[in-house]
């Protein structure tokens, strides 16, 4: 959204379907539980407005001011203490989300195997599984994460890191998962590491 004189007042997203408007809702929701929350080497959007319209449903944030620069592609201390920061916003205890195959774990299961990725459907149930048998319903400490937090979806304002889209931010992430997900998005994506090679830089 841009005023008049060309300044970005905002950034809008438009949920448009069943899928896409849980997305954009939960992303309302993520950042209104971030409102107040002050983290020393990052900010968040705001909220503007967020509601249905017209079989729609429109979430507007606020734009960050000045020039954004690029997120750099590793880890560095802001990250770390970022992460650090967020996972202590709303810590709770809670089983795993996969100890038992909840409706929401199959449904998604389901639809990879409905797009032709069975294979993928099969690796994440046995693991569910395996997972499952060792941990039964044992207790987790959770907290707030990100969900997809990767390069793409920081941005670099003055010293401090924007982080951006919020769609599966959730309260039930267990420690060190955004951490797990910048690594092996970034090393997959931006630097076309394969799959071994992630896992022997991991284990080391």
């Amino acid at each position: 959204l841009m005023e008049p004189n060309g300044r970005i007042a905002g950034y809008t997203k438009v949920g448009w379907n069943e899928r896409t408007v849980a997305l954009v809702r939960n992303e309302g929701r993520t950042l209104e539980q971030l409102f107040g929350v002050a983290f020393s080497s990052a900010i968040v959007p705001r909220v503007l407005h967020s509601g249905q319209w017209r079989g729609y449903y429109i979430l507007t944030q606020s734009a960050s001011e000045g020039t954004l620069r690029e997120s750099p592609s590793h880890l560095d201390r802001r990250h770390l203490q970022f992460l650090i920061e967020l996972h202590r916003a709303h810590g709770s205890l809670r089983e795993l989300p996969w100890s038992t195959l909840s409706p929401e774990f199959s449904y998604q299961l389901e639809q990879l195997n409905h797009s032709g990725f069975q294979y993928y459907s099969h690796l994440i149930e046995t693991a569910a599984a395996t997972c499952g048998r060792k941990l039964g319903r044992s207790l987790i400490p959770c907290g707030l994460g990100h969900g997809d937090f990767a390069p793409w979806n920081i941005r670099v304002a003055g010293h401090k890191l924007l982080v951006i889209d919020w769609e599966y931010g959730s309260e039930a992430y267990p420690p060190l998962w955004d951490l797990f997900h910048f690594q092996i998005s970034s090393a997959t994506e931006l630097r076309n590491r394969s799959a071994s090679d992630v896992f022997r830089d991991l284990s080391e």
